[in-house]
């Protein structure tokens, strides 16, 4: 009797785990964007001088965080989603957006930027050719 009610438990535990991860993952983020605000997912990418890129389909914003340590533990490549200020979707590319939040969403390695999108980015000056792109 008590190892069915224990398995019980367990099972009931992880169904909760995977249902509010669903939740963090695709509904916390719409709910967090208030009128005046934007969410938005992309790809992250450190540049030079501490710049930090969202590289999406629609090209690449330049982000500027609101609060310190706002992109602490984010590595290149890794899927987030934004929050910000105003606007984001309709910024063109190399706009700058004031981020107000950011959640990985998963987690990436610098690979997962396209070949031509870094091509670009080199070729503006914000990142240096990396070495698997000769």
């Amino acid at each position: 009797m008590l190892k069915n009610k224990r398995k019980t438990m367990i099972l009931i535990t992880s169904i909760l785990v995977v249902i509010l991860s669903i939740f963090a993952v695709f509904i916390f983020p719409k709910i967090i964007t208030f009128p005046g605000n934007v969410g938005s997912s992309g790809k992250y990418l450190q540049a030079k001088n501490n710049t930090h890129l969202l590289v999406g389909r629609n090209g690449y914003r330049i982000m500027i965080p609101q609060t310190d340590n706002l992109f602490k533990g984010i590595t290149d490549g890794d899927a987030i989603w934004v929050v910000t200020e105003g606007t984001a979707l309709d910024s063109k590319n190399g706009d700058s957006i004031n981020v107000i939040s950011c959640a990985v969403t998963f987690e990436g390695t610098f690979e997962d930027i396209s070949e031509q999108v870094v091509d670009e980015l080199v070729e503006l000056g914000y990142i240096d050719r990396p070495e698997q792109y000769p």
